[in-house]
């Protein structure tokens, strides 16, 4: 099927093009012609053209154009970090078709400290852009590898970063509390423009330390493809992995009981233990199903032997069946109303299910706080478990807490399940049955598996009752058999 009304997949990526209302009130601001209020008031009505604009021709995504930024490292690179400053030459070949074609002063950032968020920078530009549509609002940032890209090693300073690797594990640093900031305020779409990208083909900045991974290598991939181990493959199709292992052991025991007067118990309870090892997410496939953590690290698959995601260490259920021994004889009234009843119950005692933890995502794991234990401390819907135990990981770093946490579960399971029916004899062949049943009679709560990004603010926090048992269900149902 075609269509060429919108909604379709479609959005712009880029600044758009700005109005000559907001080229001259930037231009004033620059001579100190109009204060920043002004300028911000000049910004806000473009926005709001813009953002209409947007919304008439059928995006579904989109951003403010841009407007806010003068040039492309302005919105976060340069105002955002401390730590960094810019220099302006000449030596460019870039031109620009609205000056008439005469050569712009590139900006080159140098590093010249250590690099630190300078907190929120574009926050109040989203709530902004945010209460203007109804559509998914976008917000950009200019990529991190314009610091490094634009001049190298040289303009970085030795004193503050003898090594790269403390310059990169600083400035990354420095977006991610950016962009949680971003995510604080309910933004759910992030652009990252990281247009040194194209600049991977040219000997001069391979000779940075960022050389091609083979002769021919098409530089327009992007860097995540390149830093692959196998880079010349996009993606890996077809078939399962039978890396996986899983062990279960159980004790099971089992007793039943008639007893005269037509009452029968029966009990079963299960003592058990899964450890597993390299299964994948697949534990909230089901409804109600505990989500696991995917495979995080392929090359270190014995760190994924942990707790089984589906591990119940004891199970009992309870099982009563009494069918009423009394008014059996005697009047026809009374066997016809009291007689015949059963009545039913079965009850159901379980331990909580495992928690798998996550840090930023389903792709990494915590790291561990050595002396803390997770099962310490009272608990609560606000703290299930000691989230003082477990840290979020360095960047570029894989996390080294267990898959699951091996000493504290979910809630468990409390349930009472209640039934009575009787058969009335209408007629020598017509059988009326009657039934009520209860589910979780008591409509006791059972609570959901509490938050497990380490990341989040719900990080340890129940909020949320558990897909089953559900609350208490009652009904009752009438069946004619003839």
């Amino acid at each position: 099927m075609t269509t060429s009304q919108p909604p379709f997949r479609a959005e712009h990526i880029g600044s758009l093009l700005r109005p000559p209302a907001l080229l001259q009130a930037r231009d004033e601001f620059a001579t100190g012609a109009i204060d920043r209020q002004r300028l911000t008031a000049a910004e806000n009505e473009a926005i709001r053209n813009v953002v209409k604009l947007q919304e008439e021709v059928g995006l579904k995504v989109v951003t403010d154009g841009e407007f806010r930024r003068g040039t492309y490292s302005d919105s976060f690179t340069i105002s955002g970090i401390s730590g960094v400053s810019v220099e302006l030459t000449e030596d460019t070949g870039f031109t620009s078709s609205t000056t008439h074609g005469h050569r712009m002063a590139r900006r080159i950032p140098k590093v010249v400290d250590r690099i630190q968020w300078n907190g929120p920078q574009n926050a109040a530009d989203f709530r902004f852009l945010k209460s203007l549509t109804d559509c998914t609002p976008k917000i950009t940032l200019p990529g991190p590898c314009y610091i490094h890209y634009r001049a190298g090693r040289a303009n970085i300073s030795r004193d503050a970063y003898p090594d790269l690797d403390a310059f990169w594990s600083d400035l990354t640093a420095a977006y991610a509390q950016e962009m949680r900031s971003l995510a604080e305020v309910g933004c759910t779409y992030l652009q990252i423009d990281e247009t040194s990208l194209v600049k991977l083909g040219d000997p001069r900045v391979q000779a940075l330390g960022l050389p091609l991974p083979y002769a021919g290598y098409p530089v327009t991939r992007q860097l995540q493809q390149m830093l692959r181990p196998y880079p010349q493959y996009n993606s890996v199709l077809g078939g399962w992995s039978s890396l996986g292992d899983s062990i279960y052991h159980a004790f099971a025991l089992k007793i039943e009981k008639r007893f005269s007067q037509g009452f029968s118990l029966l009990a079963a309870y299960t003592l058990s233990k899964t450890i597993d090892g390299a299964v994948g997410s697949g534990g909230g496939v089901r409804p109600g199903g505990t989500n696991d953590v995917s495979i995080i690290n392929w090359y270190n698959l014995r760190a994924e032997r942990s707790k089984g995601i589906e591990d119940v260490p004891q199970r009992l259920v309870l099982t009563a069946l009494w069918e009423l021994p009394f008014a059996k004889q005697g009047h026809p009234v009374k066997r016809f109303v009291l007689g015949g009843w059963h009545f039913n119950a079965i009850s159901t005692l379980e331990s909580g299910r495992s928690i798998a933890l996550n840090s930023g995502g389903n792709t990494n794991r915590p790291n561990v706080v050595a002396g803390q234990n997770p099962n310490s401390g009272d608990r609560s819907l606000g703290r299930w478990f000691n989230t003082a135990a477990y840290s979020v990981p360095a960047p570029f770093t894989y996390g080294n807490a267990s898959r699951t946490i091996p000493n504290v579960m979910s809630d468990g399971v409390k349930n009472l399940d209640f039934s009575l029916f009787k058969d009335f004899q209408v007629t020598e062949r017509a059988k009326l049955q009657f039934r009520a049943e209860s589910f979780n009679l008591t409509n006791t709560a059972v609570f959901d598996t509490p938050g497990v990004d380490v990341q989040s603010r719900t990080f340890g926090v129940v909020t949320a009752t558990a897909f089953s048992p559900k609350p208490r269900e009652l009904q009752m149902a009438l069946k004619l058999t003839f």
